[in-house]
């Protein structure tokens, strides 16, 4: 999952302030899977964690420090690639400096928390298979409280349909 969100927060966000639509052809999932399956047989078992926890104490812990220690290792893993063609693929994400502040700025702390999408997935799906508005019942999950507007906005009622991002 930190993987995918790697890509999804930085690498999207960057192809897409350069005019890039990376969910469309479902881009963003290939190159999640590209980095998931290639970062370690090309950069080794330890500085990839490393890259990966340096990620989530950046979402979690948004202070200078942490952005540093994040792309730091982001530069090792370039130099450290044994294969230069992996190394060119990791360009976007050393690029998305450029745009971590706006990209921290319009992400929250919950953004690696697997309730939100998990529950918006099971709340289209069920809502596709009713056909008609139906009742949420859930737990008192904190990041599904924390969101809560946000989600109560997701299913407004009486508010026309839009497709937003690609069928």
């Amino acid at each position: 999952m930190v993987v995918s969100k790697v890509v999804d927060l930085l690498v999207e966000s960057f192809a897409h302030a350069n005019g890039v639509d990376l969910y469309k052809g479902d881009a963003t999932i290939a190159i999640s899977n590209l980095h998931f399956y290639s970062m370690t047989n090309f950069c080794g078992e330890d500085w990839p964690e490393t890259f990966l926890h340096r990620f989530v104490d950046m979402l979690r812990e948004r202070t200078y420090k942490n952005v540093r220690r994040f792309y730091d290792a982001a530069r090792v893993l370039c130099e450290i690639s044994n294969d230069k063609d992996y190394a060119k693929l990791l360009i976007p994400i050393l690029a998305s400096e450029q745009i971590i502040g706006h990209i921290l700025a319009n992400s929250n702390r919950n953004s690696l928390d697997p309730a939100i999408p998990a529950f918006v997935q099971h709340c289209t799906l069920w809502g596709e298979r009713f056909g008609e508005d139906f009742e949420i019942v859930h737990d008192s999950s904190k990041p599904i409280f924390e969101e809560k507007t946000m989600l109560e906005n997701l299913m407004g009622r009486g508010e026309e349909e839009h497709l937003i991002g690609c069928p």
